[in-house]
């Protein structure tokens, strides 16, 4: 079970407001190694940027 800390982390992480090394100071005071590395293993940014998608006409 992720802990209470872990989605917020993950957000701040996903939209490039923290570093790597301020993920991994959360450890273990918030969040444990394995919640760590899979956050830091997500990718960060615009890359699914909705906009860029391809649209359909209706």
């Amino acid at each position: 079970m992720a802990s209470a800390i872990y989605g917020f982390v993950l957000n701040m992480w996903i939209m490039q407001k923290i570093s790597a090394e301020k993920v991994q100071s959360y450890v273990p005071k918030g969040i444990t190694q394995e919640e760590c590395d899979m956050i830091l293993a997500t990718p960060q940014g615009n890359e699914y940027d909705v906009q860029s998608l391809p649209t359909q006409q209706i």
